[in-house]
């Protein structure tokens, strides 16, 4: 009778014990000072994402073979950067991140999907995470000319954080790829030269940052050249 009671008793208290262990793994983790964020201000996504959306990006979904839509539906690596775009454009920051995280997870050196968690990081003021997003995408890029974003990315960025000199180099090596891409959009060339032209003024180069800003306001009037260099900033 005594061993009954006593398993009884084990029992009375292994069950709680378990049934508490299963609700606190089901509870979410709590989030570290680094993983952190607040919601940032509005990022609008360069038009370099917006003309990517609809030529770079593969079918939205992986049907495995005997399967019908009906059934399932795997996301791809390709729809996984689709939804990170379409939310990056919608202020999403947060759900935008998790998307490009999906599609690194699918292919670890995705240029896409790097540039794309950076400017999420961007956009939740999650200003260190998101300069290491665009030095991994810097680092992953196809080809120089491709890398130009991220560059400009990685100098807004280091401008928010004051370190201007950072930034600077940034920016003037962002418009250098700029104009080995053969891009030509007015819009992303003169947000960079403003940017460049603020950490100018901030490390008292006065007329430095003085030209770099006609030079933005030449590109946005379209009386300028389109591709600007070092030798002419």
């Amino acid at each position: 009778m005594r061993s009954v009671s006593l398993s009884r008793q084990v029992y009375g208290w292994v069950l709680p014990a378990f049934v508490l262990v299963v609700v606190c793994s089901l509870l979410p983790l709590p989030v570290s000072a680094e993983d952190g964020y607040s919601g940032g201000a509005p990022l609008g996504a360069p038009n370099w994402i917006l003309e990517r959306m609809d030529t770079s990006i593969l079918p939205d979904y992986y049907l495995p073979p005997n399967t019908t839509s009906d059934q399932v539906r795997v996301p791809t690596y390709s729809s996984y950067i689709s939804s990170g775009n379409k939310l990056l454009t919608s202020g999403s920051y947060a759900e935008a991140k998790s998307a490009f995280e999906n599609a690194i997870q699918k292919k670890s050196e995705s240029f896409d999907a790097w540039v794309g968690r950076g400017l999420a990081l961007e956009g939740l003021n999650r200003s260190l995470t998101s300069i290491e997003s665009y030095e991994n995408a810097i680092k992953y890029a196809p080809d120089d000319g491709s890398s130009w974003v991220a560059h400009a990315g990685k100098g807004r960025v280091l401008l928010e954080l004051n370190r201007y000199q950072d930034a600077a180099d940034s920016l003037e090596t962002a418009i250098n790829e700029y104009t080995r891409s053969g891009s030509s959009n007015m819009d992303d060339l003169t947000s960079i030269y403003n940017h460049l032209a603020e950490a100018k003024n901030k490390l008292g180069l006065k007329d430095d940052a003085e030209a770099v800003k006609k030079k933005a306001t030449s590109l946005k009037s379209g009386t300028g050249t389109v591709f600007g260099n070092k030798s002419s900033l």
